[in-house]
């Protein structure tokens, strides 16, 4: 969450760091310190705790994914992590609920397309809404051994989707487009 106060700024470098950036995420649980996950365009997926410290600690924390990582989302604790892959022909969805020592395929019968952006529903526990490059798809429950998973409309077109967030105060869910649509 946003706080006033000073800005400040760290030089963060790890050999672990061995790809672009291709996503970036930090965790709201930890108050104390800062936890920030960074995901690789080569498949990496790296946790750095105490990020704004001057020693932070780096782990991978990867999958088997494969393909560049769109988008990290942090669940219910930051043991509960959703990434997104942007990439044809790779499995595109996977979740952890042990802090990344183990990876689940929740892509179930997604058809083959680009994911870009993940977004647990905060009102529905088991929900989870995906930005892909033919708009909005949601499943009921990702935690079922194969997710079903439809296409949501919602007065929207199949135009590319390249972010979700909710707005806190009423819980609307905002999608990010070229400016072809909108979703709540």
């Amino acid at each position: 969450p946003y706080s006033e106060g000073p800005i400040e700024r760290a030089q963060l470098s790890s050999t672990l760091l061995n790809s672009d950036i291709s996503a970036l995420s930090i965790s709201e649980y930890n108050t104390n310190s800062t936890t920030l996950y960074v995901g690789l365009t080569n498949s990496g997926l790296l946790r750095v705790t105490e990020a704004s410290s001057e020693n932070p600690t780096w782990a991978d924390i990867s999958g088997d994914f494969v393909g560049s990582i769109s988008d990290i989302e942090i669940g219910a604790s930051e043991d509960e992590i959703f990434v997104s892959i942007f990439n044809y022909g790779v499995t595109s969805l996977w979740f952890t609920n042990d802090g990344g020592a183990s990876w689940n395929n929740i892509e179930g019968d997604l058809p083959d397309i680009p994911v870009k952006c993940v977004l647990k529903n905060p009102l529905l526990s088991k929900e989870l809404i995906i930005g892909t490059m033919l708009g909005i798809w949601i499943t009921e429950d990702y935690t079922a051994s194969s997710p079903v998973w439809v296409q949501a409309y919602n007065g929207m077109s199949e135009t590319p989707i390249w972010d979700l967030d909710v707005r806190k105060s009423d819980n609307t869910i905002l999608a990010t487009t070229y400016g072809r649509g909108f979703f709540t």
